[in-house]
């Protein structure tokens, strides 16, 4: 199967993942306009460059081993809430509002936007991916910066509708020896376990 059609269907299968896990949280009750949906976007890049200046990294070899030894430990469905909670409180401590996992949060956000807008997926074609001589030529702040800079001139009349960043995104993930997939998977997770909207306004 040729490569870009390998990426578009990983990309297809998370925007609809993302999307319906927003749509279950209450996220789509009322509709958003597209400076609000870019926005969000960019506060969830602006926490990853805030958890990169104070240094929160998240330690996921203990994660998975603590996560393992517990699962390993539970034998009925009725144990099934205490993992649960294990998994709350493993996540918050060793994952949550870390670099990854706040990269994790932007890309869920584009994913999120291009499962409702599918038809911009049909179009896809390919996007660039940034060189590992281009993403080391920047700090991690001014990547960043460039990401947001393709968040805010993406346009929906655009057939590369939000692809452009999420790449970006994916790239510099890659850069940094982060498994932006696994992260994904693990904050979609974790996100089932919180309230309406995350307790939040918007």
């Amino acid at each position: 199967m040729p490569v870009l059609e390998n990426q578009l269907i990983v990309i297809k299968h998370y925007a609809t993942k993302a999307h319906e896990a927003a749509k279950a949280k209450g996220w789509w009750n009322e509709p958003s306009s597209m400076p609000t949906l870019k926005a969000l976007i960019i506060s969830e890049l602006c926490e990853a460059l805030e958890a990169d200046r104070t240094g929160r990294h998240a330690n996921v070899a203990y994660f998975k081993h603590r996560l393992a030894e517990i699962e390993s430990s539970i034998n009925s469905p009725v144990q099934g809430e205490i993992l649960t909670q294990h998994y709350k409180t493993l996540f918050k401590s060793h994952i949550k509002d870390s670099v990854s996992d706040e990269l994790a949060d932007a890309a869920i956000r584009i994913l999120d936007v291009l499962g409702w807008n599918k038809k911009k997926l049909g179009s896809y074609k390919g996007t660039f991916v940034m060189s590992d001589e281009a993403l080391a030529f920047f700090t991690f702040s001014e990547n960043i910066y460039e990401i947001i800079k393709e968040v805010v001139q993406s346009s929906p009349r655009d057939n590369y509708f939000l692809l452009i960043p999420l790449r970006y995104i994916e790239a510099l993930a890659e850069s940094l020896n982060i498994d932006l997939i696994w992260h994904i998977e693990a904050k979609l997770r974790y996100n089932k376990l919180r309230g309406h909207k995350h307790g939040k306004k918007y």
